[in-house]
Parts: C-alpha cells; sequence; structure tokens
C-alpha cells in the first residue's frame, strides 16, 4: 500500500472494471408466477436472483435456468449480443401437470419444433417434458416431406413420436404414374 506499483494496479484495475461493465448486457427474466430462483449456466454457481430480475451478462451464449418448488425447472439457452433480445419470459408448470414427448424419428439431422420452438436436430435423445395438452409437432428436412401433428401430452405419462421423414422424389413418382 502506498506504492506507485499499488496506484498503477488499482488504477488498471479500475480501467478493466469499467470496459467489463460497458460489456455487459442487461437482460431481463421473467416468470409467472413470479418468484422463482435463476441461475445462470449451471446451479453449481449459486442464485443470481429471483424473478422479476434484470440480469448483467456479457456477450455470448448463457443456458438460463429458472426453478420454483412445486414447478418444473426450465433451461433455455440464450445468445447475448448488443442487439438481441433484452427479455426472457417463464411460463412455469406445476410439476404435476407434465408430461413428457419422446421422438422416434427415421432420419439424422432433421430439425425438430414444437409449439413453433427449435428443439435441436434428429436424434433427439432426451424426453421432452410439456405441460399436459395438445401440441403442435414440426419436423423437417430438406429432401423429406415435412411431417406436421398435434400431439397430445397426459400429465405424468410418456408419449412416444414415431416419424417417418419420406424423400421428396418418392412421392413425386408415385403420385405421376396412373394420370394419363
Amino acid at each position: 500500500p502506498g506504492s506507485r506499483v499499488a496506484g498503477k494496479a488499482k488504477a488498471i484495475i479500475k480501467t478493466l472494471q469499467g470496459s467489463i461493465n460497458g460489456a455487459l448486457i442487461n437482460v431481463l427474466v421473467r416468470s409467472e408466477p413470479s418468484g422463482a430462483n435463476i441461475f445462470v449456466n449451471e446451479r453449481s454457481g449459486g442464485m443470481i436472483g429471483v424473478t422479476p430480475f434484470t440480469l448483467k451478462l456479457m456477450p455470448g451464449s448463457h443456458a438460463v435456468i429458472v426453478d420454483m418448488k412445486g414447478f418444473e425447472v426450465q433451461t433455455r439457452q440464450v445468445s447475448i449480443a448488443k442487439d438481441s433480445v433484452r427479455e426472457l419470459f417463464f411460463q412455469l408448470y406445476p410439476t404435476e401437470q407434465m408430461g413428457a414427448l419422446k421422438f422416434m424419428i427415421s432420419e439424422r439431422d432433421a430439425d425438430v419444433m414444437v409449439d413453433k420452438r427449435r428443439i435441436g436436430r434428429s436424434p433427439v435423445r432426451e424426453e421432452l417434458r410439456l405441460p399436459n395438452g395438445a401440441h403442435d409437432v414440426l419436423v423437417m428436412k430438406p429432401g423429406y416431406t415435412t411431417w406436421r401433428s398435434k400431439v397430445n401430452i397426459a400429465a405424468g405419462q410418456t408419449n412416444t413420436v414415431q416419424i417417418d421423414l419420406l424423400p421428396e422424389k418418392a412421392l413425386a413418382s408415385s403420385s405421376e404414374g396412373g394420370s394419363d
């Protein structure tokens, strides 16, 4: 303390803190019901706040986890950039109102969407937890016909859906014959 080196170190630290604070992006996290615990990237890092809460995040990819006793835990992967969405909303569902959806898809690398939200690409290895009721499922892959259906989820049960994607060329050739 009191040395010229300590003074320079403090000045450097202050400059770095200023540049980090300038890079942080505010992201409002809300939930219904409110009062859910918020974690970023993993639970072991500790709870960051309780909804509604404004997170200060560095640009990049983050997993935002929202958890409330008696409700299904929700995790959302978000990419934060200067021009990205600055608000996340989580609809929490009581655990006893949840069911699961399991996918069996004939083709690899097909895009899978449920209720207009991208789930990922096939194969989807984990069961998808969903509130009971009807859900719109869409599976698509270039060169194949799009598969679309409403799937009903019952609370406490797992619904397995078998999806056979058909090549577009096979459909086109089978519909061409016999129309003369």
